[in-house]
């Protein structure tokens, strides 16, 4: 199993990664394409680089403008593609300028109000977004809002709906442990 998640920032694809990976025992493969992560939070080299084969039995996430070319070019090779979006921009771009200031994996009340050029920017990205799954049919669109849900059924279905293969057990396993809304970053 190959699993693409393709997505835009603070809609949880972190998280939704490690997730897949440790209940489907798979390799994480983590924004492989992003300096910034890999240089001045990892501190380390990435673990896959543009033009090696892509392993089998891994979870692979990258953002939607990190590497378009490689993208388009590789998403064939892949047996699943989920598309990762947050229904609500104004809620992501509040989270995108306080992860800003808190940092992008701490929790935070919500104390820094996003401007009009936030939105602009996160528009843009969710056009090539959207774009990107219409050319691609077996792709998921898949929202934040019902992975992050507190009514079970919801979440359940969206996981089920992503075609993976996931057992009740996992589900128990994947809502105790990584999406329950206990699990978000905004606090309040």
């Amino acid at each position: 199993m190959k699993i693409l998640i393709v997505a835009i920032g603070r809609t949880g694809s972190t998280n939704l990664m490690r997730c897949l990976s440790e209940t489907l025992n798979l390799k994480l493969i983590a924004e492989p394409f992003n300096t910034h992560f890999w240089r001045d939070l990892e501190k380390r080299k990435p673990t896959y680089k543009e033009g090696d084969p892509i392993p089998d039995n891994c979870v692979f996430k990258t953002m939607i403008d990190h590497n378009p070319e490689w993208l388009n070019k590789n998403v064939k090779n892949f047996s699943h593609v989920i598309v990762l979006a947050r229904a609500n921009i104004r809620e992501l771009c509040i989270s995108g300028v306080n992860a800003v200031k808190y940092g992008y994996y701490h929790e935070y009340e919500p104390t820094e109000i996003p401007y009009i050029n936030n939105f602009v920017h996160e528009a843009t990205k969710y056009r090539k977004l959207f774009q990107f799954a219409a050319l691609h049919p077996k792709s998921k669109l898949v929202f934040y809002e019902d992975l992050y849900n507190k009514n079970t059924s919801i979440v359940e279905n969206t996981l089920y709906w992503m075609n993976l293969g996931i057992t009740k057990e996992q589900f128990n396993k994947m809502r105790d442990g990584y999406l329950s809304p206990s699990k978000r970053l905004r606090k309040i």
